[in-house]
C-alpha cells in the first residue's frame, strides 16, 4: 500500500534524511538507491526515499508493462502530496526564472520536495534541475520564498558519494 505523508518524521534529537526521487523512468532500482551511505549506517539511521503523486503519474505513463513494473517498484515508498504552499513555490520558481514556464512540472517536483523539508532531491533532469546554473537559481528562489532548498543531485552522485565513504 502506498503511504501518503506530508509531515517529516519527527524525533526530538534525530533528523532522518529523506531523498526525493523525481524520475519518471526508474533507471536504478529504488531499493539500491535507497540504501544508505555507510556513515549513515553507523548512526543507526535509515534514510527514507520519498516521491510525489506527480512521480506516480509520470511512472504510469508509456508502455503498460513497463509502467506496471515502475509503479510496483514505487509502491513501498512514501508519497508526498502537492499542497497549496508547494504550488505557490512552484509558481515562484517560474516567476524567478529558476525554471522555464514550459517546465512547470519540474518546478512542482522541486517545490514538493522543498516544502516538505526533504534534504536531497535526486533527478536525472540535467536540463532544468540538476545542473550548476539551474541549482543556483533554484536555491535563490527557494530562499527568497522563505524555504531552505533541497540539495540537488543525480542518483549517480549519491551512489558515488556512498562508495567514497566505504
Amino acid at each position: 500500500m502506498i503511504r501518503t505523508d506530508s509531515v517529516p518524521p519527527s524525533n526530538a534529537n534525530v533528523t532522518i534524511p529523506r531523498r526525493y526521487c523525481s524520475v519518471s523512468k526508474i533507471r536504478y532500482s529504488c531499493n539500491e538507491f535507497a540504501r544508505p551511505p555507510s556513515s549513515l549506517l553507523r548512526t543507526g539511521l535509515q534514510p527514507t526515499l520519498v516521491i510525489s503523486t506527480l512521480v506516480l503519474e509520470e511512472a504510469g505513463d508509456g508502455d503498460p508493462d513497463a509502467s506496471r513494473d515502475r509503479l510496483a517498484a514505487l509502491e513501498p515508498l512514501t508519497v508526498l502530496d502537492a499542497s497549496g504552499d508547494s504550488i505557490a513555490l512552484a509558481s515562484a520558481l517560474i516567476q524567478a526564472r529558476a525554471i522555464p514556464a514550459g517546465a512547470a512540472q519540474d518546478a512542482v517536483h522541486i517545490a514538493i520536495a522543498v516544502v516538505n523539508g526533504v534534504e536531497y532531491l535526486s533527478t536525472w533532469n540535467l536540463r532544468h534541475i540538476a545542473n550548476p546554473v539551474a541549482a543556483i537559481r533554484i536555491e535563490q528562489a527557494c530562499r527568497a520564498a522563505g524555504y531552505e532548498p533541497a540539495k540537488i543531485c543525480t542518483p549517480r552522485e549519491i551512489m558515488e558519494a556512498r562508495h567514497e565513504e566505504l
